[in-house]
């Protein structure tokens, strides 16, 4: 019994721990200020920070950019399969020439003034994507984007898969035909409401819209084509993620073979100028806009990409005008093939080098230019008072080094006797 005293029971223990705990939760939860506790107080000042961080947009200096260019026109060149990666939409260049940026379907507001997002045109990046695919570089892309761009510049539909749907593309989901227009089709739907109120012409049912909304499950072969997005990944060995945060295609592991091992995974090279939650596994980490960036890559590259045409638009050519019954359902104009009051250059010229930039850098013909334009000043130079210069030979050749000199050697291999005093004769 006396060793009992020195013995701490199992009630004892729950009740000073229930005491202990008790203690603490009470120093954490004292009030503070209104009302709040320390701890939430805290942890909220700190997630406004981290938020902050995240949402600022950090570019990187010209010389840190282009060393980074290089690597990627570098990964690109050795790449076997490339698959690229969007999420949000590039910089929008409007007929007008105003700069409109937005996200999904909806319209962005630029000084006070509503622009549509279908009046959108294809960018740089969107163009010389397709040049890269034209190529062959560039095997598959990936667009969470529903502006339909990227088949607008030419892309064919079996190398693109738009998870969300496309803005100018209604179904027909009986027959599984596909209509498309050259006007946005999600004037009047919504979520769960997709009905455009047009009929199929084949079977008389009701068109939907292509897009997928948030907490939805698109199950359309196309517009989405995830058997060729899926098919494509599980190939892939580099990733290109231009413009995307990647906050909802981080939800798709499949996307990024997750299931498989951190070195079997595709190497991953992202452009944005914010903060993403891949940038810890990523390979390389360009923070710029995506027109730089892809304007010094396709320059790297050689790459001639071709200036976007309305005339040469697939969806414009396509597209399936409304009956005069079917009027009434849009009150949005269909886009029109615009007639080019001035004349301009089939593909984007190369954007011209930099002071700092080496001859091994620069492509030939600029190398040639620069070769070709020294040679000129040098024979413009006037010559000097003591004459023309002596003629070049036509061929340089080596110094010849100097011949050792020859030693005689004796006739036979054997050795020579030695020479005695000569002896007088008798």
């Amino acid at each position: 019994m006396s060793d009992r005293g020195g013995v701490r029971s199992s009630a004892r223990l729950s009740g000073e721990s229930t005491a202990a705990i008790a203690a603490s939760a009470a120093a954490r939860t004292a009030p503070q200020g209104r009302g709040r506790p320390v701890s939430t107080t805290a942890a909220a000042a700190q997630r406004r920070a981290r938020a902050a961080e995240r949402a600022a947009e950090v570019e990187d200096s010209p010389r840190v950019l282009r060393d980074k260019c290089r690597r990627l026109a570098r990964a690109l060149r050795n790449a076997k399969h490339l698959v690229r990666v969007s999420a949000r939409p590039p910089t929008f260049l409007t007929t007008a020439g105003r700069t409109v940026s937005g996200r999904g379907c909806s319209a962005a507001r630029l000084s006070g003034e509503r622009v549509e997002v279908s009046r959108a045109q294809p960018t740089f990046t969107h163009m010389a994507l397709t040049a890269l695919w034209a190529r062959g570089a560039l095997k598959f892309v990936v667009s969470q984007n529903c502006d339909g761009l990227h088949l607008r510049a030419g892309l064919p539909r079996r190398a693109l898969a738009e998870l969300h749907g496309d803005m100018f593309a209604e179904l027909c989901a009986p027959c599984r035909r596909v209509y498309l227009r050259a006007f946005d089709t999600t004037e009047r739907t919504a979520r769960h409401a997709h009905g455009t109120r047009r009929l199929c012409h084949a079977c008389g049912a009701e068109l939907r819209d292509s897009i997928v909304h948030f907490g939805e499950r698109g199950r359309a072969a196309w517009p989405l084509n995830w058997a060729g997005a899926l098919r494509h990944a599980a190939r892939a060995d580099v990733v290109l993620c231009l413009g995307s945060s990647l906050k909802v295609l981080r939800r798709y592991p499949r996307l990024w073979r997750m299931q498989s091992a951190p070195r079997a995974r595709p190497a991953l090279y992202i452009v944005n100028l914010q903060w993403t939650p891949k940038d810890s596994v990523a390979a390389l980490k360009i923070n710029a806009r995506c027109d730089a960036v892809m304007q010094q890559v396709a320059r790297r590259l050689r790459l001639r990409v071709p200036r976007y045409r309305a005339a040469l638009d697939p969806v414009l050519a396509h597209a399936e005008p409304l009956d005069e019954a079917e009027a009434h359902t849009t009150r949005r104009v269909p886009l029109q093939v615009p007639r080019d009051l001035e004349p301009r250059a089939d593909h984007w010229e190369p954007s011209s080098p930099s002071a700092s930039d080496s001859d091994e850098e620069l492509p030939l013909r600029h190398l040639a230019a620069r070769l070709r334009a020294e040679a000129a000043e040098a024979e413009s130079a006037p010559t000097s008072a003591k004459g023309p210069p002596p003629p070049r030979p036509r061929h340089s050749r080596l110094p010849l080094r100097p011949r050792p000199p020859l030693r005689p050697r004796p006739h036979s291999s054997l050795p020579l006797p030695r020479q005695t005093a000569c002896t007088p004769f008798r």
